[in-house]
């Protein structure tokens, strides 16, 4: 499948594994303790603050809509494992079906008549 890597893992493991450390980053990145109106603020620090609560909130807006993203493909992945499953049982029996289709035009069509497909058929129509 295209969405494997070499060691098998899922796209979509890879993408988690991602957007957990870029979570881990934006924690990290935030202050933990703010001293509010202490004599050492500056008005810069007071006008950056709405700036980097906007910030991180598009940032968590935006991890967000990735998971929702992430979940999506991982639940497509694992359809198309399931259909591709599924997929070699009904391609089995489309084949089989399309063989046995022409082998019994094939005794049709001897001299000396049908007969080969007599039983299989009655046998088949009962299944």
């Amino acid at each position: 499948m295209a969405g494997r890597t070499k060691a098998g893992k899922l796209l979509s493991d890879r993408l988690l594994r991602a957007l957990t450390q870029e979570m881990t980053a934006l924690e990290a990145a935030r202050p933990t303790k703010r001293k509010r109106g202490a004599e050492g603020e500056t008005e810069a620090d007071g006008a950056s603050r709405p700036a980097d609560t906007k910030a991180r909130i598009e940032a968590i807006g935006h991890l967000t809509r990735s998971l929702e993203k992430l979940l999506e493909l991982r639940q497509i992945e694992t359809l198309g494992l399931t259909a591709q499953a599924e997929g070699d049982d009904a391609t089995t029996e489309r084949l089989r079906e399309e063989m046995l289709k022409r082998l019994r035009a094939l005794d049709a069509r001897r001299p000396a008549g049908s007969g080969l497909f007599d039983g299989f058929e009655a046998r088949d129509a009962g299944a």
